[in-house]
């Protein structure tokens, strides 16, 4: 086994999935951000950069839900044969004007998928809509919330609501879209959204282990919290993210020593970062330790590999 070794071609994979639960749970973060009208201005502009990483998902999370601390949200990616600024100005103007025809202007859904939020959004109205547009590339978001309730009143109660419980769904269900001009003059599209109950607090670690799981059959990194776990349906990938109080060296050293104990075999590491990638029957297991202000954060990242 060469430790110098590069990572294997799947590390594009690796990335993907990485950015899978980091910038999802951006989103979900955003979108309480929007709700309490906080960090207006700061919201905006990360937004772009969070629709622009999840764009790199591709279709990963369209039909089945990624799964974030066990709350789900969809991403689909599509690239349209239209200005960015034609796409924004549509979900933008059904945002505003026409709720109830939202789902038609949302580039990229699969037609089952459609069909389902054309059916639970007959009785919402949009609100809190939010656009920014920055160099060939914009977003748009907007929550959808049921009919009835645009009145000071509801809203007020929502929001309690919302502050009481973390769920989203008190105060509607998010809609985010963000395009992009791609050189050939087309535009990527990406959008997410929610529907159901969906816990913010879920993804905020609150001094122990957020909710979610650990890998089964290989131990969690010392001294360590839980802060994420991103997965999806039906689907043999996942990531977990930890806080470590150990440091990078221990880290290895720990991993190093502990599966291989349990049968797993070094496929590829590289000395610099402390990166690893472990086989065993069918199954590889990453290993991304990263130095971050005096601790650790370790992403375990789970995914089929040919042996």
């Amino acid at each position: 086994m060469n430790r110098h070794a590069s990572t294997p071609r799947r590390e594009p994979r690796v990335k993907k999935l990485v950015r899978l639960g980091a910038y999802c749970a951006f989103v979900t973060a955003l979108a309480g951000g929007l709700a309490l009208r906080s960090a207006y201005g700061s919201a905006k502009s990360s937004a772009l950069e969070i629709g622009s990483e999840l764009g790199r998902l591709g279709a990963v999370g369209s039909e089945s839900p990624i799964l974030m601390n066990g709350q789900p949200i969809y991403v689909s990616s599509t690239v349209q044969p239209v200005d960015y600024e034609d796409v924004l100005d549509r979900v933008e103007a059904r945002c505003e004007q026409e709720p109830m025809a939202l789902v038609d202007a949302l580039p990229g859904l699969p037609d089952k998928v459609r069909e389902e939020l054309r059916a639970r959004q007959q009785d919402r109205a949009a609100a809190g809509v939010v656009r920014h547009d920055n160099g060939g590339k914009g977003m748009v978001a907007c929550f959808m919330r049921p009919e009835g309730s645009t009145t000071m009143g509801s809203r007020v109660e929502a929001l309690n609501a919302f502050v009481d419980t973390g769920d989203l769904s008190k105060l509607g269900s998010l809609r985010y879209v963000f395009a992009e001009r791609t050189e050939n003059g087309s535009t990527h599209v990406v959008t997410a959204w929610t529907d159901g109950p969906f816990n913010l607090y879920s993804l905020v670690p609150s001094g122990g282990d957020t909710p979610g799981s650990d890998l089964p059959g290989v131990p969690r990194p010392l001294r360590s919290v839980r802060l994420l776990t991103a997965s999806v349906e039906g689907v043999p990938y996942s990531v977990r993210i930890y806080d470590s109080e150990a440091p990078v060296e221990a880290i290895v050293a720990q991993y190093d020593t502990d599966l291989t104990a349990r049968g797993w075999e070094l496929k590829a590491g590289k000395l610099k970062t402390g990166e690893r990638v472990y086989g065993r029957g069918g199954a590889h297991v990453y290993v991304l330790p990263r130095e971050d202000k005096g601790r650790t954060l370790v992403s375990l990242i789970q995914m089929p590999g040919a042996e």
